[in-house]
């Protein structure tokens, strides 16, 4: 049931409104909560929220109940398609992976959540550029130039003149197969086992420094 991110997501954006200030909603997974922040943001309330990745390519309907283990669930295909929306015509303002690398133990001992952050970037190509239309500099601006506004960094989330030089290089239409032992996470569990996903990470830099390399 989404009761529980429902009514919570309500009240802290009454008390937003309340008190003036701007609210971020972290993992937002359900049409409701949507809906209820675009309503809070025409009534002049400062809020933003994310998306991750698992609940943008995965329903819970489906999903075996391991993979329903993260916080908040898996939810129905018209919750994951209301995200998709708000995701393209800009209600929703970035993707964050919620990174929590588990390994196959600790998935079956009850621990929630994914390994996200090596499929993140080839998921959410694969689900919102490749099959729903999604332009690529949407995709970027989702993944890398808002999630920098929203949190202040200052000369970061763009590929430009003065900026940070963090960046990935990707083939975009390399298709591959997701293999979680072969992360360099700790965390080796990913509901993504075995998919097939387009953008393969070629080499990632941090302040020009090449930090990981598939060459």
């Amino acid at each position: 049931m989404a009761c529980a991110e429902d009514t919570a997501t309500f009240r802290n954006l009454r008390l937003a409104k309340d008190a003036g200030c701007h609210i971020h909603l972290c993992h937002v997974s359900t049409a409701a909560c949507v809906e209820a922040a675009k309503k809070a943001r025409q009534e002049g309330v400062d809020v933003t929220f994310e998306i991750t990745p698992h609940h943008i390519f995965m329903n819970g309907e489906k999903a075996p109940g391991i993979f329903n283990i993260v916080n908040p669930p898996l939810r129905s295909e018209n919750d994951r398609l209301a995200l998709i929306q708000a995701l393209k015509d800009g209600s929703a303002n970035c993707i964050a992976t919620d990174h929590a690398p588990h390994t196959a133990l600790d998935k079956k001992n009850g621990s929630p959540g994914f390994s996200g952050l090596e499929t993140a970037f080839s998921a959410c190509y694969t689900m919102l550029v490749k099959e729903y239309g999604m332009s690529l500099k949407k995709l970027s601006e989702l993944m890398s130039a808002n999630p920098a506004r929203i949190l202040g960094l200052k000369n970061e989330g763009l590929l430009k003149e003065g900026f940070a030089a963090n960046l990935v290089l990707v083939d975009l239409e390399r298709q591959w197969t997701v293999r979680g032992q072969k992360f360099a996470s700790k965390g080796k569990f990913t509901p993504l086992e075995g998919k097939k996903l387009f953008g393969f990470i070629k080499e990632t830099f941090f302040n020009g420094n090449i930090v990981f390399s598939s060459l």
